[in-house]
Parts: C-alpha cells; sequence; structure tokens
C-alpha cells in the first residue's frame, strides 16, 4: 500500500485550517478524536506563537520605531489574508518536506494535496473527509505497524511545522488546543 493516502490525509487537514476544524480531544497522552459539539477549531482555538520584536540598538543613529503590531492569530485573519499565507508560507513549507520526505509520491504537490479535489473549485473545508481515517483508541497503534515512517514524519515534521506556519501552537494533549492531527484528518474513534 502507498503512503500517499495518508499522507494526503494528514496534509490535507494541516492545510484545511484555514476553513476550520475540530478541537482533537486526547487519549492515552496522544490526541484524539475531535469532539461531536463542533467546538471552535483547534488552530482557531491555538494560541499564536509569540515572537519578540528586534531590539533597538543604542548605538543606532536611527530614532527608535517602535515595533510591529503583532501579527492577527489565524482566527482573526479575513479569508483573504488566510489565502495569502497559505500561498506564501504554508504551500512552501509544505511542499519542501513532503518532496524531501517522498518526492516521487509528491513530485506534484498543489492544494489538492491536503484540500482534496474541492479545492480546485475553492473549497478547503479541514478536515478532509477524503484523507484516511486516523484512529487514536489505541494512540495509532494501527497506524504506525501500517505506516511507522509516514505517522513519524507526520508527528514530527509535519504538525510542528504547519503550527509554526500557522503562527499558532501544536496541539498540546493538556490543554486540547493547537494544531494537531486532528486539523486535517478526520478522526474515527
Amino acid at each position: 500500500m502507498k503512503l500517499r493516502p495518508l499522507f494526503v490525509f494528514a496534509l490535507s487537514g494541516a492545510l484545511g485550517f484555514a476553513c476550520g476544524g475540530e478541537k482533537p480531544a486526547t487519549t492515552g497522552g496522544v490526541e484524539g478524536a475531535p469532539s461531536a459539539s463542533a467546538a471552535p477549531s483547534a488552530v482557531e482555538s491555538a494560541k499564536p506563537v509569540e515572537s519578540a520584536a528586534p531590539a533597538a540598538s543604542s548605538a543606532s543613529a536611527a530614532p527608535a520605531v517602535s515595533a510591529a503590531p503583532t501579527e492577527k492569530a489565524w482566527k482573526d485573519k479575513t479569508h483573504d489574508e488566510k489565502l495569502a499565507q497559505m500561498k506564501t508560507v504554508v504551500m512552501p513549507k509544505m511542499k519542501e518536506i513532503f518532496q524531501a520526505f517522498d518526492p516521487k509520491d509528491f513530485k506534484d504537490f498543489t492544494c489538492k494535496t491536503c484540500h482534496g479535489p474541492g479545492a480546485k473549485k475553492g473549497d478547503f473545508a479541514m478536515p478532509n473527509k477524503s484523507l484516511p481515517k486516523l484512529s487514536f483508541k489505541d494512540n495509532l497503534a494501527k497506524h504506525m505497524k501500517e505506516h511507522p515512517k509516514a505517522v513519524k514524519f507526520m508527528q514530527e515534521q509535519v504538525v510542528p511545522e504547519m503550527a509554526k506556519a500557522l503562527g499558532v501552537k501544536p496541539f498540546d494533549p493538556t490543554t486540547k488546543e493547537g494544531f494537531g492531527c486532528g486539523n486535517c484528518h478526520v478522526i474515527a474513534n
């Protein structure tokens, strides 16, 4: 079995954050199924990653300038701002890491890779039902047995890089907030 369906599923969720996803719950220390109550997406509830503005040098001849305002949280961005961030930040980074992982399967990496065929018509809804469904009942044991490299890749590279590209924190099982598997994949528990 090719790994592409699992990757496509994970990535589509990751890239589907713009349309929201449900907040994943936790099972045994690993993020699990989204709640059935359709709570705000984990990405929307994720706190923006803090970034420090460079300090003004006292040796500078130029007058001190106040730091630029902090970038808007994902949930506060307009549709156009989200699209721009997806095109200029998310897409290039995800294409790079997916193609490094499997240049053959991800040679033609596009919005459809994560968002599915609806992306061509502007439907970027996430999680993407065309991606593999994930089960956290056994802490991903089934998926680890079938696709260990893919699961490790998703956990160690895709989730942290997507969170960073979106300016949100990775999923935290304690708070059940942040970007995680349930933002791209449907969770079947």
